[in-house]
């Protein structure tokens, strides 16, 4: 059996979103508060806190609904208008079985007819109870126009007492055939388990890894008795009474000593009490507060589990946790259907590569610790790391995208997508499909692109580009006097080539990423005489060589109608093509993106400002042929940055800035549900990756 996908309604961020769930491994992604934390705490909320859902748990759009049930209630509305009007939490979760499966616990969930339905459906509802409509509104203001604030305030203090959890078996296959479950039959049905972001690791000398090997004892001595790890737990309780016996035998005597005489004080009721101490040693206690895991070290000495590296004990904390799950779920009776294991972030203090190996052997961890009469557990894990990310391939991700405007938070919410679903349905032939999917998956993997995590992308063509972009961006957003805050956002800048960018269109598209491309014009002609094509000057050209110019507009497009196209041919949905233009109205266009800044900045250059208008174009072609673009990208990156960024890239900036960065505003301005901030611009090189 397996959970096959979780609907949830108006938590949080999750106002209405859909997660389907692989057999092994679901890895979620996403930017900073996109809901990824929304989900994890439903499930925590939901399985670890039993349903205790609270009045800040609904999404904020919800707030409208309770405004206008107050409404309809203050105007006599029918009870099952207002009713109807009321928001309520709600979730779905389906299931899978074969065919043969014993269904277990599980046959209470499964209501349905059709021989041909493997699927059970369980309906989760944080809702008003019944009759409580007017006890709801009983204190609140009775004025239809009242302030918001204040129904709010007085709805707020009642959704604890008068909302309540109800679970239910739904058919799948007719909506009005249900029936109610107790909370304990889910809990019989699922097992939910958590590894929590917030992992510390770097307390010092407090015994961390102790207090797993407390839960682990626990487990063990829950097994059945003659069972190896009952027999085990055994050992450990019966050197803890030796222990104790010796500490009584020894000492007693002694210690009762530094314990008061009372008979010489007279007192009523304490004539020879004849007091006597008794040691008891508590075995959890000794593994969770008093046993350290070392680490060997030199010459019989031993290190303390705080001396190892972080990454090594988190490592060696998520791989006892993994094990003490297990041993867990071994000792359950009777077995739950679905075991979820939710692994948040990972990645905290690991090295990138023992990311992708973490990631890899998740599955194997799975094989080593499970026993085939326990159920297949499922890992749900949620990263900010583009190494997991891309180290579990398309079909294990689930991308979580923010929509709604970002000045009004009642607007804001999660939509969740499923990359297996990137080229269905793409109007490409099934080798081409199958060949660009390889092709970015191999250069997502070997760039450790953050394509999932950034706010906005540029793709550019080279070196170039990628070390003067960082001074081009201050530039934009410094000269635009605070309009502009395209350097605080987060930006992933990925050096693609003009012969791959178009082989991203459908996942930036997919994603909906603001991306900007840069890419140059590369004009070319067909020399008399020659059977090739090759390159030239914008004025002598009648062509383009550049593919991601080709698969945007028409394989022959030329740069002289390039040129003269309007921006708004160069947008498509959040998508802009930036190509070289003249910096001004008759002014030479250049080719690539050093003859465009020398054009740009002919004073920078010798020999420049002594040319005619004729000449420009081809003194700025023989200069630019002459420059090594590594250096030329240090000198005007670093050592001179006295210039001005050339029209088409400008231009491309502004529009990433203008219409997708605006600048921050005070939190009290924008609250949110989730805070998962982190900023900055990241950068990947495609380096060799070819198309087998």
């Amino acid at each position: 059996m397996k959970l096959k996908a979780i609907s949830v309604r108006n938590f949080r961020l999750l106002k209405d979103v859909k997660l389907s769930l692989e057999s092994d491994s679901t890895i979620v992604v996403g930017r900073n508060n996109s809901g990824k934390t929304s989900l994890t705490e439903f499930l925590r909320v939901l399985l670890g806190s039993k349903g205790d859902f609270r009045f800040e748990d609904f999404s904020l759009s919800c707030l409208d609904g309770f405004i206008e049930a107050h409404s309809l209630f203050l105007e006599g509305n029918e009870l099952g208008d207002i009713r109807a009007a009321l928001p309520q939490i709600s979730a779905t979760l389906t299931i899978s079985y074969e065919e043969d499966e014993e269904l277990g616990a599980l046959g209470d969930f499964v209501i349905d007819l059709d021989p041909n339905c493997n699927e059970a459906q369980v309906n989760i509802l944080f809702s008003l109870k019944a009759g409580k409509i007017e006890e709801l509104f009983a204190e609140s203001p009775m004025e239809v126009d009242a302030d918001h604030q204040s129904v709010i305030a007085s709805i707020k203090e009642k959704v604890p007492t008068l909302y309540d959890l109800v679970i239910e078996a739904q058919d799948p296959s007719d909506e009005s055939n249900k029936k109610n479950i107790s909370f304990s039959g889910l809990e019989s049905i699922i097992r939910l388990d958590f590894i929590d972001a917030q992992r510390v690791l770097d307390s010092g000398e407090k015994p961390i890894l102790g207090k797993v090997l407390e839960e682990l004892f626990q487990s063990a001595n829950r097994h059945e008795i003659g069972s190896e790890r009952k027999n085990l737990a055994d050992v450990l309780c019966q050197a803890t009474k030796n222990v104790e016996d010796d500490i009584n035998f020894q000492f007693n005597g002694n210690l009762s000593a530094l314990a008061p005489i009372f008979d010489k004080f007279n007192y009523p009721g304490l004539v020879d009490p004849h007091l006597q101490t008794e040691t008891r040693l508590d075995v959890n206690k000794l593994l969770s507060n008093h046993t350290t895991v070392s680490y060997k070290g030199y010459n019989g000495i031993n290190l303390p589990e705080s001396f190892n590296g972080l990454g090594s004990r988190n490592l060696l904390f998520m791989l006892l946790k993994l094990y003490e799950f297990y041993q867990a779920l071994s000792v359950m009776q009777p077995q739950p259907c679905v075991h979820l294991i939710v692994i948040e972030e990972p990645e905290a203090h690991l090295h990138p590569q023992m990311q992708s190996v973490f990631i890899r052997q998740l599955i194997e961890i799975r094989k080593a610790f499970d026993d085939d009469n326990l159920c297949e557990s499922q890992y749900l894990v949620t990263t900010h790391s583009s190494h997991l990310a891309n180290e579990g391939g398309f079909s294990s991700i689930r991308y979580f995208l923010t929509k709604g405007q970002s000045q009004n938070a009642c607007s804001r919410h999660t939509e969740v997508k499923n990359l297996k679903e990137l080229y269905q349905g793409a109007s490409l032939s099934e080798p081409d499909k199958k060949k660009n999917k390889e092709f970015l998956h191999k250069y997502l993997t070997q760039t450790k692109s953050d394509l999932f995590f950034a706010d906005q992308a540029i793709l550019i063509e080279g070196t170039t580009e990628r070390l003067i972009l960082p001074e081009m961006i201050r530039k934009v957003d410094e000269n635009s006097n605070g309009v502009y805050a395209l350097g605080r956002s987060y930006v992933t800048t990925m050096e693609v080539g003009g012969a791959y960018a178009q082989i991203f269109f459908p996942l930036l598209h997919f994603l909906e990423l603001p991306t900007l491309i840069i890419t140059d014009i590369d004009a070319t002609n067909k020399p008399e005489g020659s059977t090739r094509r090759k390159k030239c000057r914008v004025s002598e050209s009648d062509g383009t060589s550049n593919s991601c110019i080709k698969a945007w507009f028409d394989s022959n497009v030329t740069p002289s109608q390039l040129i003269a196209l309007d921006a708004e041919y160069k947008v498509h949905n959040k998508l802009r093509i930036a190509y070289q233009i003249p910096n001004a109205t008759g002014d030479a266009s250049a080719r690539s993106f050093e003859d465009a800044f020398i054009l740009t900045n002919s004073t920078l250059f010798s020999g420049m400002p002594d040319v005619g208008e004729e000449n420009r174009e081809l003194k700025a072609w023989d200069i630019a042929q002459e420059q090594d673009k590594t250096d030329f990208a240090i000198k005007y990156s670093v050592e001179i940055t006295d210039w001005e960024t050339p029209l088409y890239i400008r231009e491309g900036l502004e529009w990433l800035a203008r219409d997708f960065c605006t600048p921050p505003h005070p939190l009290s301005e924008s609250p949110v549900q989730e805070t998962d901030t982190e900023s900055g611009v990241t950068e990947t090189n495609v380096a060799d990756v070819e198309i087998h």
